[in-house]
Formats: C-alpha cells, structure tokens, sequence
C-alpha cells in the first residue's frame, strides 16, 4: 500500500525508483512504518475521518504528569510543526505509534 501511495502522490520520484521492486523489505530497510497515508488508501482520507482521539493524547488529558512531559519534549515540538504543515491531519497521527478511535 505504501509504494501505491509513493508512485501516487511522491514528489520525491528518485526514492520512488530506489525502492521499486523491493517490496515490504525495501521499506522497512528505509525505516518506514505505518502511516496516516495507509489509512488515506485504505479506509479514505485522513482529513474527512472523525477520529474521536489519540491514545497518547487521551492518557496526557487524564495525567497531568505525561502532560507536563510532553509539552517539554521534542516530541511535541515536532508534532506541533507537522501541524502547522499538514492542518487537515488529526494531531493524533503525528504521535509516534497510531492509536484512534475512528467514528464510522
């Protein structure tokens, strides 16, 4: 689904040609995991799903604890920028393992 998505949409058409042909190694060996762009081929775009909320964003609302930390990691300053950059992106596919709750 990944390389669908890449010859799809990629500007980047050099690393497209790196990893064709190389299937599920090739990007795992390019250090890519699951993404948000899964679920835009896979269910439908990601700006027009109800995502009811993140695991990592519910379990920071309910401990102030995890709240201060994030705020103060690099973590938050990335997902920040990556919300700035992509505004139709529910925040809770910037964390670092996707977690939702999506409404039907």
């Amino acid at each position: 689904m990944a390389a669908e998505y890449m010859q799809k949409f990629s500007p980047r058409k050099d690393l497209v040609a790196d990893l064709a042909g190389k299937g599920v190694a090739g990007l795992s060996s390019a250090g890519r995991g699951v993404s948000f762009h899964d679920l835009d081929l896979a269910i439908a775009p990601v700006g027009e799903l109800e995502v009811l909320v993140g695991k990592d964003e519910f379990l920071r609302g309910r401990n102030p604890r995890l709240a201060a930390e994030w705020r103060q990691s690099d973590a938050a300053t990335y997902c920040a920028l990556l919300r700035h950059l992509l505004p139709s992106v529910p925040a809770a596919f910037f964390e670092k393992s996707i977690e939702v709750i999506i409404r039907k």
